[in-house]
């Protein structure tokens, strides 16, 4: 099964990069601006400085979105070639318009996130798809489940991927799982952050080719493998 994904790049005009990101019944507006220069307090002599603010659709950010904040930066800054910017600051701003469950939303604000990083042209060493999976109790694994089915499921995870290895940057776990049940999740994650790392590669064709090519290249032209 397919995961029901859209975006819209360059959505807003005033940032360097923006994605307007649908996952499900999820959807985020993430925005970069940067690099940048910044607060002096946070500069760092070796490597950029990436500030990550999550913004949820009522009333003003708590302790939880605060969570969301740290893992999104811990997650990016995995990938981002920071070395090339010392002392200068990266901008990132979530903002969540609408969002099925928690899990969805920390699903789509990263890979929402890192579609706005590419749209800005901020270098980096690689791409991360975040992937929502639960596990029922007849030993049923289901991608993006709506919040019925994570909520009558035995063990709910969310992984971040890393595209060139398929290496775990991030696992996130409610309810336990037996070894053999956590690898049979982990395969279907897997495969689901196939489809995530090639929904990025077709949006980022359309993006810089208005007929999907590149010159005169199709798309099936291009032997490619994200993991």
């Amino acid at each position: 099964m397919s995961i029901e994904q859209s975006v819209q790049l360059n959505f807003l005009s005033r940032a360097d990069g923006s994605a307007y990101y649908c996952l499900g019944n999820t959807s985020v507006v993430a925005s970069v601006t940067g690099p940048t220069s910044g607060r002096v307090s946070a500069r760092h002599h070796n490597k950029c400085n990436l500030e990550v603010q999550f913004c949820p659709c009522n009333g003003q950010p708590t302790i939880e979105e605060r969570d969301v904040e740290c893992i999104i930066g811990e997650c990016i800054e995995e990938i981002l070639a920071s070395h090339l910017h010392p002392r200068a600051t990266i901008l990132l701003n979530i903002q969540e318009l609408q969002s099925e469950h928690e899990h969805q939303l920390l699903t789509a604000s990263l890979n929402g996130a890192v579609m706005a990083l590419m749209d800005a042209g901020v270098q980096m060493q690689g791409l991360l798809a975040a992937v929502t999976c639960c596990y029922t109790h007849a030993g049923v694994v289901i991608v993006e489940p709506t919040a019925l089915e994570l909520q009558e499921s035995k063990s709910s995870l969310v992984f971040v991927l890393e595209s060139d290895t398929a290496n775990v940057v991030a696992c996130y776990q409610q309810g336990r799982l037996s070894v053999a049940e956590y690898t049979a999740v982990l395969n279907r994650a897997i495969e689901a952050a196939k489809e995530v790392f090639q929904f990025y590669r077709s949006e980022m064709l359309k993006r810089y080719s208005s007929h999907g090519c590149i010159d005169g290249q199709n798309e099936a032209d291009y032997d490619y493998d994200p993991l």
